[in-house]
């Protein structure tokens, strides 16, 4: 059975089947969900790569910005170039645990960004001034 049918069978003019339902959606999830799991390991490994050779960390280091990089498994180019300041590397074989560490320093750096350009944290209605921002 089409699995478009099997998730809304009303469209098709048939009852409610809710097992069936079920089952359909838990399928299409388990696809999608591997289907995402391979693009994003080809994305990510594409691109950690093609930070290093299109030499955005060399013109980073050339104009003294400090980088930071965060990368899976052991580090790949972004480890083995020393062109990257601060790596965090998650010495894990599954993307999803790399993912979830990832996730974590991003929402941390995003957070630690806004509370030293802020007065207060958490206070929209804070101004930010210059003698807030020297400390």
């Amino acid at each position: 059975m089409d699995p478009l049918q099997e998730l809304y069978p009303f469209l098709h003019g048939q009852g409610k089947n809710p097992q069936r339902e079920k089952a359909a959606l838990l399928e299409s999830v388990r696809q999608k969900s591997a289907e995402s799991r391979n693009v994003k390991a080809q994305f990510f490994a594409a691109h950690a790569e093609a930070l290093v050779s299109m030499g955005a960390y060399r013109k980073a280091r050339e104009t003294g910005m400090v980088t930071f990089g965060l990368a899976g498994m052991q580090g790949g180019e972004m480890w083995a170039s020393g062109l990257v300041d601060h790596l965090l590397v998650v010495a894990a074989d599954s993307i999803h645990r790399i993912q979830e560490c990832h996730v974590t320093t991003f929402h941390i750096l995003w957070d630690l960004v806004h509370t030293i350009l802020a007065d207060r944290r958490g206070d929209l209605r804070a101004e930010v001034t210059e003698d807030a921002l020297r400390g």
